[in-house]
């Protein structure tokens, strides 16, 4: 993966940035170092509530990697609050990460296209997520 992506339109390179939001800290301790080692910065939040405050405290372009299923704010809270926050949508690319291989329900599907999300089905494959991030990214990029 290609870390500092450089923009022809805005003449800048931005390096690209990720928030890892998931209750469960092995899980983000693990991404954490697989994106550092990529050369990212790395954010992470356990709850969804704690996801948003970052969000909002802080105007920086990001991937944010959603896990669906979290005690208190569960992923699809942070969604529906995200579709709330237009601010926060132009500068933020979600990437939804689900183990329920059930498909989703309407709500979900409106909320995943309002905000242009990717769905990553969990477990992953490294290259998967890898690539998946980097399209996210790119995708954001476009709408800077």
């Amino acid at each position: 993966m290609t870390v500092p992506l450089f923009t022809e339109e805005q003449g800048r390179c931005m390096t690209l940035r990720v928030c890892i939001v998931d209750d469960d800290q092995d899980i983000r301790e693990s991404l954490q170092i697989l994106f550092e080692d990529s050369g990212a910065i790395v954010e992470d939040a356990s709850r969804g509530d704690a996801a948003l405050a970052l969000l909002r405290a802080h105007p920086e372009p990001r991937v944010l990697l959603l896990d669906r299923i979290m005690p208190g704010m569960d992923g699809v809270a942070v969604l529906r609050a995200l579709v709330q926050e237009p601010d926060i949508q132009q500068r933020t690319a979600v990437v939804f990460m689900t183990a329920r291989p059930e498909p989703p329900d309407t709500t979900l599907v409106e909320l995943l296209n309002a905000l242009d999300a990717i769905i990553l089905p969990k477990p992953y494959d490294i290259d998967v997520l890898l690539g998946t991030v980097e399209r996210a990214w790119q995708r954001l990029l476009a709408r800077q």
